[in-house]
């Protein structure tokens, strides 16, 4: 497992519509694992081919922590709380939450489940 915070300092959030719901994937961060930790069942050569052909590295495999904000019209609601400190890499959802005009204040339901990756420091 890699910490490079590269890849991930130039998207804190991603805004889209699912129906008549505002969503935004809000960003904590994320984590590169070595290719053979997280693809064990096609060729190296193969898998690093189709990496290389979509302009990723064929080195590490990124995975990004990201966390809906669905906004429904009536209710803000949160699905996970971001990973916190769990990493060295991670722990930007609340500046997400800001850059994206997110108020931690306004939100009325959190959806989540108690793993460190979904509740981080809370």
């Amino acid at each position: 497992m890699a910490y490079s915070m590269d890849r991930y300092d130039r998207h804190d959030f991603f805004p889209f519509h699912l129906g008549n719901f505002t969503c935004i994937a809000l960003c904590d961060g994320g984590l590169e694992y070595a290719l053979e930790a997280m693809i064990t069942n096609a060729p190296r050569s193969d898998v690093e081919a189709y990496l290389q052909i979509n302009g990723l590295s064929p080195e590490t495999i990124a995975t990004p922590f990201t966390y809906p904000y669905v906004n429904t019209g009536k209710h803000k609601i949160l699905v996970d709380m971001g990973t916190g400190n769990l990493f060295p890499t991670t722990g930007r959802f609340l500046q997400s939450m800001n850059k994206a005009g997110i108020s931690p204040d306004s939100i009325d339901s959190i959806i989540s489940h108690a793993h460190p990756d979904h509740v981080g420091e809370q």
